[in-house]
């Protein structure tokens, strides 16, 4: 339910109310050096691969995996939500959107043991990132006609309700996922990997370098 409906009405409504296409273009950066934190993260997880001993090729390639993923979405929100309103839950979603690329293209490269197919790329097309791309293309086109304000300037017309009853439901994501994630923290227990130090390597290199 998060993240094939709440999650995408989050992205779709922060997205298409806080920027403009304008502004989105000038904002290019956030999805680019998104995408590029996460391409050097993969390139010092392929460098700590090849220094690190691993019980197994998988452990390797989950090494080398969780080099390249950070916490780009879900565990933020909160925080940037606290810090910067509702205007900084709008820039980072916009910046997931080079999390998303870099997921799905280097993430599934190093997944499957450095081979990559072109049918890997119907990730790109779930629900958040759908959401995504039809906020930016509505955006525009809403832009282009100069027909924004007309059609969503009336807060009580059938537009504006439907925009509001969406962005009240994507509300939600940042409580769910911090339930959802407490319970996955939760029901860690020492023999999940805390024993083994390249868990503390990892750590280290997702968190500080």
């Amino acid at each position: 339910m998060v993240l094939r409906f709440v999650y995408p009405c989050l992205i779709f409504t922060a997205i298409f109310q806080r920027y403009s296409m304008k502004e989105l273009i000038a904002e290019w950066k956030l999805p680019a050096y998104s995408f590029l934190v996460m391409f050097v993260g993969y390139l010092i997880g392929v460098l700590g691969g090849r220094m690190l001993r691993f019980a197994s090729a998988s452990e390797k390639k989950a090494f080398v995996f969780q080099s390249l993923m950070n916490n780009y979405s879900f565990l933020p929100l909160p925080l940037v939500l606290a810090l910067y309103g509702e205007n900084g839950v709008a820039a980072l979603l916009f910046s997931t959107l080079g999390a998303e690329m870099a997921l799905w293209t280097f993430g599934i490269f190093v997944l499957t043991g450095h081979q990559f197919k072109a049918k890997d790329l119907r990730h790109l097309l779930s629900p958040p990132l759908i959401a995504m791309y039809a906020a930016i293309v509505l955006r525009a086109l809403f832009d282009s006609t100069g027909l924004y304000r007309s059609v969503f300037g009336d807060s009580f017309g059938l537009a504006s309700q439907v925009l509001n009853t969406a962005k009240t439901f994507g509300l939600a994501t940042i409580p769910l996922s911090m339930i959802i994630a407490g319970s996955r923290i939760g029901a860690l227990r020492t023999h999940h990997g805390f024993r083994n130090p390249n868990v503390w390597i990892l750590t280290g290199l997702r968190l500080v370098l």
